[in-house]
């Protein structure tokens, strides 16, 4: 009888953990202790955004009572294992963002959203729970500037992954055709939101024995998947139209030959002209100049080629063929130049 009462007892205790809410709380205390412990990424906004997680909640359970914690706890985490381990959290959902919020005041669309998602896998919580909320009535205006990409309100603080410069170095240096970033730190600073495939197909390079069919995907001119995911260059309306009234301000020679020559190598100005762009700040206008100063001053150019058919370089070759003159983006035909003057 006494076995039977017990065994009634602890069913009973069993169903109210799998009924009861996921406690945050309890999982932090009872499992921060245990081998390979992750702490929960938002965890309110995890279980706002999964009010089903009735499995997690049962081994949590079990993990407080005695000795337990390192065999359950790992069920209980936010990528849990073993029997939870198909219990799935929601997921950004970037077809209900486009729905819900595309006509909503400020509304801007995701950079390549699916790889955004693919990138941040426990790291975007608080923009599913304030996406979820807001595809309810009258809750998208309120809601969806928290579930953006460049979430705010309670959402501004969920930071997205953003592309490691030193992860990219130490993972695809010995893979065949590395080229390392000219000015990656710049580069990652001129494309906040813009670089989430590289990002996404990065960390797949980091993992094992993907380096080398990944680190293409994630280099500067990336192949592939990431080919189309265009990097901002320097754009020369925008040096004139927020430097020609500042002091000392000198417009470039031919400024889109120079963007034309250095496709990869403007990354330091480019960074430096979107900060000039914004109020107040034409201080870093010096930084974006074709003889920049400042951190800019060692971001070497090479020259363009002018776009005067009058004012072309001319050299001389005797043995009339097609060399590169030292600064110049161009292969002349000296025999066709020879020929033409002719």
């Amino acid at each position: 009888m006494a076995q039977q009462v017990l065994a009634t007892l602890i069913m009973a205790l069993c169903l109210s953990w799998a009924s009861a809410a996921f406690n945050c709380s309890l999982y932090a205390s009872t499992c921060s202790g245990t081998p390979g412990y992750t702490a929960y990424s938002d965890c309110s906004d995890t279980v706002a955004a999964n009010p089903n997680m009735t499995c997690r909640a049962y081994h949590l359970g079990v993990a407080a009572t005695a000795d337990n914690a390192i065999e359950h706890c790992p069920h209980a985490a936010q990528d849990a294992t073993g029997p939870c381990v198909n219990e799935t959290l929601k997921s950004f959902n970037c077809s209900l963002y486009a729905s819900t919020c595309s006509g909503t005041p400020g509304y801007k669309a995701y950079t390549g959203c699916s790889d955004t998602v693919k990138a941040n896998p426990l790291g975007m919580v608080c923009r599913t729970y304030h996406l979820g909320v807001a595809a309810t009535a009258d809750n998208a205006e309120t809601h969806c500037p928290h579930a953006a990409q460049d979430a705010t309100g309670p959402c501004a603080t969920e930071t997205l992954k953003s592309f490691n410069c030193s992860l990219y170095a130490s993972t695809c240096s010995g893979t065949p055709g590395y080229k390392a970033y000219a000015g990656c730190s710049d580069t990652v600073k001129a494309n906040p939101l813009g670089m989430v495939c590289r990002t996404y197909h990065l960390g797949v390079a980091a993992t094992a024995n993907n380096a080398e069919t990944h680190c293409p995907h994630a280099a500067q001119d990336a192949t592939g998947p990431c080919a189309t995911e265009t990097l901002k260059s320097f754009n020369c309306s925008l040096y004139a139209s927020t430097c020609s009234e500042t002091a000392g301000y000198k417009a470039y020679a031919d400024c889109s030959a120079t963007v034309a020559a250095n496709p990869l190598g403007m990354v330091c100005r480019t960074y430096h002209l979107g900060v000039a762009a914004k109020p107040g700040n034409a201080m870093h206008c010096p930084n974006a100049a074709e003889n920049a100063t400042g951190p800019c001053a060692a971001e070497v150019l090479s020259v363009g080629v002018p776009t005067s058919t009058t004012s072309r370089p001319t050299a001389t070759i005797a043995s009339g063929e097609s060399r590169l003159i030292p600064g110049m983006m161009m292969l002349l035909s000296v025999r066709g130049l020879i020929n033409a003057n002719n």
